[in-house]
């Protein structure tokens, strides 16, 4: 006994000489070697922007194909779990994921204000030249980020949520009706922080590089984007925001369009671009549209041939055929089409999905602004409704000379004799530019899908889909865990807006068009 406790003794004085021995290096050895502890903004920054556009998991974008794409009916997929045959999927993850991945983003980004303003001294650190401007931009790109969500979810946290270190647990729900005319305050009044001279993200600004002039021009193409989203809802700030945006420097070119880019050649999957990540083994996770493929096809569009292969069935007995998966499907029609899978398109291995293609993730490219501006000229806010044409075309003749297509002058101009001329009466002409934009957003399902649901073009038919009323969603559904851990914000958005349901309308939605089983727009 005697020696069992002379040994504790000594043990425990060894581990208190240990203890005290190592305090002038206990930071350090408790500090992993591969941590960052102390974050610059431009480091947390980029990861935010890029966060916010290829997420670590597949699962962002097979969220953009497999279900917002698939409500834009651009996609299909053979895997009843995600969207298609039903619209609504089995399981939420989609849309919890959607939620987490925006708020975590935000909040990325308002730990960059706080580094920005922990950097300078004095009472007036947020006009220092050191970080006014990349306050500004940061600013900016969150109502980039606010946007998305509010417009796929409606009424969201937003004037109590992601605010830095005091973050609120339970934040109330916003009306989207409040939350637009906010965003289009915060997007004027950081447009006028932009200061030439002032100091910059630089090399950490994964769109410009620095260059403030071309942020200049990407917030006024947002607001040019969230003025028309409220063309329906809210017509006098629409024409407001859009006028302005109209009257000011635009994306105007390929080349000023904010993406980041990818590698191509087999590289890792950290670094090729998301949809590739996915469909290197297309079987069994996604097919093209019906109503996309067949569009193209009614077109002679050359971009076929580059996005989508033809069937299996039609390369072994020629002539090759293009055929898409129908939409809302019923069980038995969806098990037709997983039994039969050689007889639907799947993403050209050769073209859209190759391993030798590095095209950019986009984030707001030229076309899009392009088409905008057509629009916009058609309800003659900021231009005249004879210039819709040229703004048309340039949208086209834009979208055919990205990456991947690249297709020559002679290819470009046949198209846009054929399809370039607007005609008809002007709900015609927005059918035309809506359609065309559409076919442009086949990387970018949730655009698609938000402009199909506030103009209903293209006309898009449900199909026999079970659920939902045979009908496509309107709206996303909260995350699974707002229920129970913010239960009385979210009981009470619930009293307001309406049922935490995929046909539920919300403000834009219920406002900015009539419509019959959410589909058919039913104008006058």
């Amino acid at each position: 006994m005697n020696y069992l406790i002379k040994n504790s003794i000594i043990m425990a004085f060894f581990a208190v000489f240990y203890m005290v021995s190592c305090t002038d290096h206990f930071e350090t050895l408790n500090t992993p070697p591969t941590s960052v502890t102390d974050p610059q903004p431009g480091q947390v920054f980029s990861h935010a922007v890029r966060g916010s556009v290829i997420q670590s998991s597949n699962d962002y974008w097979k969220t953009h194909t497999m279900v917002y794409g698939a409500w834009a009916q651009q996609w299909a997929v053979s895997d009843r779990l995600h969207s298609t045959p039903y619209y609504v999927p089995m399981f939420d993850f989609h849309d919890t994921d959607w939620w987490s991945w925006h708020y975590q983003n935000l909040k990325n980004l308002e730990q960059v204000k706080l580094l920005l303003l922990d950097s300078v001294e004095g009472d007036d650190a947020e006009n220092d030249p050191e970080i006014r401007s990349r306050l500004a931009i940061t600013n900016i790109y969150q109502v980039y980020i606010w946007e998305r969500l509010t417009g796929l979810f409606g009424d969201v946290p937003f004037s109590e949520a992601v605010q830095g270190i005091d973050l609120n647990t339970t934040p109330s729900y916003d009306r989207q009706e409040d939350i637009y005319p906010e965003l289009l305050t915060i997007l004027n009044n950081n447009l006028d922080r932009i200061t030439d001279g002032d100091f910059t993200f630089g090399q950490q600004d994964f769109f410009y590089n620095g260059d403030l002039e071309m942020w200049r021009k990407f917030a006024n193409s947002l607001k040019l984007r969230i003025g028309m989203r409220l063309k329906y809802a809210a017509p006098q700030l629409a024409q407001e925001a859009v006028t302005q945006a109209m009257n000011s420097q635009l994306i105007s070119g390929n080349d000023e369009s904010a993406e980041i880019g990818t590698t191509a050649g087999g590289a890792p999957a950290a670094q090729v671009h998301p949809l590739l990540n996915i469909y290197r083994s297309p079987a069994g996770k996604a097919i093209m549209g019906e109503t996309y493929i067949s569009t193209l096809v009614d077109k002679d569009d050359p971009r076929l041939p580059i996005i989508a292969d033809p069937t299996v069935n039609s390369q072994d007995n020629p002539p090759l055929e293009w055929r898409g998966a129908p939409h809302g499907m019923t069980a038995q029609e969806a098990d037709d089409v997983q039994n039969n899978l050689n007889d639907y398109s799947f993403p050209s291995t050769t073209g859209f999905v190759s391993e030798d293609v590095a095209r950019p993730v986009a984030v707001l490219q030229y076309p899009e602004v392009a088409y905008l501006q057509a629009e916009a000229a058609l309800e003659g806010w900021g231009a005249d409704p004879s210039e819709a044409e040229n703004f048309y075309q340039n949208g086209i003749r834009a979208a055919l000379s990205m990456y991947p297509f690249e297709f020559d002058e002679a290819t470009i101009d046949a198209y846009i004799l054929e399809e370039g001329q607007l005609s008809g009466s002007d709900e015609e002409m927005l059918e035309q530019i809506m359609t065309q934009k559409w076919l442009y957003f086949i990387e970018d399902g949730m655009q698609a899908y938000l402009d199909w649901r506030r103009t209903g073009y293209p006309v898009l038919h449900p199909g026999n889909a079970p659920a939902n009323n045979n009908t496509i969603p309107v709206r996303a559904i909260y995350h699974r865990d707002e229920q129970g851990l913010n239960s009385s914000n979210y009981n009470a958005v619930i009293q307001r807006q309406g049922p935490d349901e995929y046909g539920t309308r919300m403000w834009l939605v219920r406002e900015e068009i009539e419509r019959d089983s959410y589909n058919s727009p039913n104008r006058p």
